[in-house]
């Protein structure tokens, strides 16, 4: 497979195309906390900083963002929006393309880029060769089962608390919503990238996303793997 986990971060790397691939960012979530009285430094900053560093380890060019860019669902308010503008200016400094698959966190978020001065791609799936790319909060279209590779994010999985990265392949229902499709189409589950979000435990990931609640893909014959590669059996 030509899609790798980067060791010890949720953060996934395609040599090919010199592109990191990451999902969940929720910008402004530390607001929230704040609101109620606990405050988290830098939170966005530290996202940034280790996004950048592996970025420059391996040349990146390109970098995909798997939905739920902000926090709120609709506008963000001036705070939110400066934590999206530094996170994003950030990346763009280093000379990166920006591609984002929209998210149910991210309505009007074309204008918030518009608002901030941030060029980006902005679409619901994001095809790149034999990949496509979307959040996951909606069944793929029907180009995208006929790719070899779907990467989504959407559900923070976590197996006991710690997050994860899930593969799996077809699942067996898939002719029931697609007349034609990939047989041989994988699918990567990748984890959330804030680490202030709250995951969702393995064994209720199945009823949460479409595509395995449909049986779209196999949550039968997945398999897991921890942020540092281990496979849990």
């Amino acid at each position: 497979m030509n899609f790798e986990f980067v060791k010890g971060v949720p953060i996934g790397y395609i040599k090919k195309f010199s592109c990191l691939v990451i999902g969940d960012i929720h910008l402004g979530k530390e607001l929230k906390f704040e609101n109620k009285g606990v405050t988290f430094i830098n939170v966005n900053k530290k996202m940034l900083e280790n996004l950048s560093d592996i970025c420059s380890q391996k040349k990146i060019k390109k970098i995909i963002v798997l939905g739920d860019i902000k926090e709120s669902i609709m506008y963000p308010d001036k705070n939110e929006y400066s934590l999206i503008k530094e996170f994003f200016e950030g990346i763009k400094k280093k000379g990166i393309d920006i591609f984002i698959a929209k998210g149910n966190h991210d309505g009007h978020l074309e204008e918030v880029f518009k608002q901030i001065k941030i060029n980006a791609v902005i679409d619901k799936e994001i095809f790149l060769d034999d990949f496509v790319f979307m959040h996951g909060n909606a069944l793929p279209s029907d180009e995208a089962m006929m790719k070899k590779y779907l990467v989504v994010a959407h559900a923070h999985a976590v197996y006991n608390g710690e997050p994860i990265w899930i593969k799996t392949i077809i699942g067996k229902d898939v002719k029931k919503e697609y007349k034609k499709f990939n047989k041989k189409e994988k699918l990567i589950l990748v984890p959330h990238f804030n680490p202030l979000l709250s995951g969702l435990e393995l064994e209720k990931v199945e009823g949460f996303m479409p595509i395995f609640r449909n049986n779209i893909f196999s949550f039968k014959n997945k398999k897991v793997f921890t942020l540092n590669g281990k496979e849990i059996k």
